[in-house]
């Protein structure tokens, strides 16, 4: 039967690299204390071979077990009693983005710089993530200056199917089949959106354009349904009811800013009486309401919802921001 082989704890968890193990030799007598030590790795409770135990406070792991849990190759090298620990061959850095955001980016623009001729500028992703679910966010950066020609003749279908291989890549450079894929290519210096895409989980991918003015056979973008829906619409902040009377959406940046106006004349002494804590939550109730319908209607989500509250005469009372992913108010 293999001894099996027991390290320090501090050391165990050190461990990154290949290297050798050495020791003396010789033989002492020790108090070994067994306490039903549990181990785990990445949160995960690991069954070990034999059971760590303490030596003058220091805790002793089986270096096989917990060397195999983090991913190492373990080898006894008998003739020279020697212990040696391999890394993994090969480690995925495209998943790491928060230790390398960059990386995934430079990964995209090797492989989509180009598509038939024309070349893209940049790209930049970045990720969110509430529990399990991510939220990947890709922008991509086109010169039309020096492209325009040749991007007037791609096709809607060869755009859209290179988005979806662009979705596809993020979704498993993530290892997150599920995560939710969207982004936007603009003009140089991140002007003008010429389009915009999304692809939540295994569903298909949704792009919409707006470069009519640049490419044929695509209409210029309209005034969006949900800006005249809204206008005109009751709220209430606690019982002191106000009126919607504008809603602008911005492209750019993907917020919906709403002005609500109250009803009655002196408001502002109502207002003052109410509590901070109601009008934020009055708030991300109107939030919340905005981007479902914004969801309904273009099968995009918000980043962010701008609200005004505003007296009779249009005096601003307060102004607030309902940011969609985290679900929060400022």
């Amino acid at each position: 039967m293999r001894k099996p082989f027991l390290v320090p704890i501090a050391v165990a968890l050190s461990l990154t690299f290949s290297c050798t193990a050495l020791a003396s030799t010789g033989s002492k007598s020790v108090d070994l204390h067994y306490n039903n030590i549990k181990v785990m790795v990445n949160g995960k409770n690991i069954t070990t071979n034999s059971e760590p135990f303490t030596i003058n406070g220091t805790t002793y792991l089986p270096l096989r077990d917990i060397s195999t849990a983090l991913g190492f190759e373990v080898n006894w090298d008998a003739s020279n009693s020697a212990i040696n620990l391999t890394s993994p061959i090969q480690i995925d850095r495209t998943v790491e983005k928060q230790d390398s955001g960059s990386d995934i980016e430079r990964y995209l623009f090797s492989k989509y710089a180009v598509l038939n001729g024309v070349s893209f500028n940049n790209f930049t992703v970045s990720e969110f993530k509430e529990g399990n679910k991510h939220e990947l966010n890709v922008d991509i950066e086109l010169d039309l200056s020096t492209n325009q020609r040749l991007w007037k003749e791609l096709q809607d279908k060869q755009i859209e199917n290179w988005l979806s291989m662009i979705a596809d890549d993020l979704q498993t450079s993530f290892n997150d089949k599920d995560a939710l894929v969207q982004g936007k290519v603009y003009r140089k210096n991140m002007t003008d959106v010429l389009l915009d895409f999304t692809k939540d989980g295994d569903e298909s991918l949704k792009v919409r354009f707006y470069d009519g003015s640049f490419r044929d056979g695509v209409p210029a973008p309209s005034k969006l349904a949900i800006e005249e829906e809204y206008l005109t619409k009751l709220f209430k902040v606690e019982d002191l009811p106000f009126r919607v009377t504008s809603v602008k959406y911005s492209e750019n940046i993907n917020t919906i800013v709403i002005s609500l106006n109250a009803t009655e004349s002196g408001a502002s002494i109502s207002w003052s009486n109410l509590k901070n804590a109601d009008i934020n939550n009055a708030a991300k109730e109107l939030g919340q309401l905005i981007n479902q319908d914004f969801i309904k209607e273009t099968n995009t989500k918000l980043d962010k919802v701008y609200i005004q509250f505003k007296d009779k005469n249009s005096k601003l009372l307060k102004s607030l921001e309902y940011y969609v992913f985290s679900d929060r108010v400022n």
